[in-house]
């Protein structure tokens, strides 16, 4: 995973998107040492979605039987 700062980022963004699309690898935006936010691809972003729809099925389920 990539890290830049926030000042990097203006001067690169073009760059790190074109970045995250080719290669999926997300980027970290850091500032004053903390980390701010994070780049990813869309597809990584609908695989996540898919993922929380599918853990928030098995809880539904689980709290319908008594668990």
């Amino acid at each position: 995973m990539k890290t830049v700062t926030v000042h990097e980022l203006k001067a690169k963004v073009g760059e790190l998107v074109r970045l995250v699309m080719e290669t999926g690898e997300e980027v970290q935006i850091i500032d004053n040492d903390e980390v701010v936010a994070l780049l990813i691809s869309k597809n990584r972003t609908e695989k996540h979605k898919a993922g929380w729809t599918t853990l928030d099925k098995i809880a539904a389920e689980i709290n319908k039987n008594g668990g």
